[in-house]
């Protein structure tokens, strides 16, 4: 069949539509190099427009490859921290100073085990007695100077003193040399040596610790001194609820008094035992044996009953029997202090042979004021048995403490009267005393 050209017009532009549709996916063909360009249709007949195309549609996203697990090198597993090393607590005994200055000088071993405190005391004291009927008198002396060692060795509990005179200018003379052992705190200690018998509250007070210049006449009276022995006690002087003492002593005191004088001592070459008890009360938080209420406060009181006696067992008819009371009470600033004895001695061939030779007493109080000045006052007795021989003391006084009774100035004044068969002695006495101790 003859083909029209219209037709085959219509053939070609098909067909290059199929081929152009197939070819967007493809690359085109070079053509080749002999072929000559396709004619053009006739001017007659308008080109065969190509419908609109869709465009591609975009090709899907290509997944990336999952990537590979990040592998952690393995690591031992994980231990607690340790705790803080720190260093050993220091014990109570090591935080102490080894050397310092607390209640005198002292030197310590690091574990507490030895102690030694260094102390001194002078008293310089003028004094100007006015006496009836005689030549008046006025001196200064160092009416005392003391040297003490003080401590422990080998345990706190095992404490020793030492302590010597050196008295209104006389030779050193041996006052103190005692170990002392703590079995029971506060219930039991075991004293040896030569020391202060127990026996009068005023007298076993340091005589660094007194209100007015020195201690009373009824102190005289009373026997009181030290002794070489051995004392059973509760630490009594820091005047516990219930204070006591009891021991054995020499019967003799500290003053050389046996022998001839180039060889003198205080040792007998038979030995009368002298035996002292003691037993007391406080309240509060007392310093019983320290005059001058430093401490203030509510009131505190102590009251103490005590007997000595020296047994006849030497037989030479010198024993006697001493039995006294003392109190001291203290409040605000106020102390009040005073005691009373009485003694008896041997006037026959036994010990059972007793007389009471004299009553004696005394009465004291001071009032501390704006902690530096304490006025004070007392009045002392002595009475012994028979007419006409009773001797007191009135004085007032006062005393000026920068450094409590460790640096002081004291001053007292007043009569001493003697009754005799020819009536009333008075004499006159004014002491003043610079003190200096630690």
């Amino acid at each position: 069949m003859a083909m029209s050209h219209r037709s085959f017009g219509l053939l070609l532009s098909a067909s290059v539509v199929s081929l152009s549709t197939f070819a967007a996916g493809q690359p085109a063909p070079e053509p080749p190099a002999s072929e000559p360009p396709a004619s053009e249709p006739p001017a007659s007949e308008p080109p065969a427009v190509a419908p609109p195309t869709e465009p591609e549609p975009a090709p899907p996203p290509v997944a990336e490859p999952p990537s590979a697990p990040v592998v952690e090198p393995l690591m031992p597993p994980s231990l607690p921290p340790l705790p803080p090393v720190e260093a050993p607590a220091a014990t109570a005994a090591q935080s102490k100073p080894l050397v310092g200055f607390k209640k005198g000088f002292f030197i310590r071993s690091a574990d507490d085990d030895f102690l030694l405190r260094i102390g001194a005391r002078v008293q310089f004291r003028m004094t100007y007695e006015g006496i009836a009927d005689e030549e008046d008198e006025l001196h200064a002396a160092i009416q005392r100077g003391r040297f003490s060692l003080t401590g422990h060795a080998f345990t706190p509990d095992l404490t020793y003193k030492f302590q010597a005179a050196w008295d209104k200018g006389k030779v050193p003379a041996l006052k103190d040399y005692l170990v002392d052992y703590k079995i029971i705190d506060e219930v039991l200690h075991i004293r040896a040596g030569q020391y202060k018998r127990p026996f009068n509250r005023e007298f076993v007070s340091s005589s660094g610790r007194l209100a007015l210049v020195d201690r009373s006449i009824a102190y005289e009276a009373s026997r009181s001194g030290r002794d070489i022995g051995l004392t059973l006690h509760n630490d009594f002087t820091k005047s516990p609820t219930v204070e006591y003492a009891i021991g054995v002593y020499n019967g003799g005191t500290e003053k050389s008094v046996y022998a001839a004088p180039g060889d003198a001592t205080n040792v007998p070459d038979r030995v009368d035992p002298a035996l002292v008890a003691r037993l007391g009360y406080n309240t509060g938080k007392l310093k019983g044996y320290s005059q001058v209420d430093f401490e203030g406060g509510s009131p505190r009181f102590g009251i103490a009953a005590n007997v000595q006696t020296r047994l006849n067992a030497d037989e030479d008819g010198d024993s006697y029997i001493v039995v006294g009371g003392d109190y001291m009470f203290k409040a605000h600033g106020l102390s009040a202090t005073g005691g009373v004895f009485g003694d008896w001695e041997q006037t026959g061939d036994k010990y059972k042979d007793q007389q009471l030779r004299a009553v004696s007493f005394f009465l004291q109080a001071s009032y501390l004021i704006a902690d530096l000045v304490a006025p004070a006052v007392r009045w002392g007795r002595i009475m012994p048995i028979g007419p006409d021989n009773t001797t007191q003391e009135f004085l007032g006084g006062v005393g000026v403490y920068p450094f409590k009774h460790n640096v002081k100035v004291s001053t007292d004044a007043g009569p001493i009267i003697t009754d005799t068969p020819d009536g009333e002695v008075v004499s006159y006495e004014i002491r003043t005393q610079l003190q200096l101790g630690f």
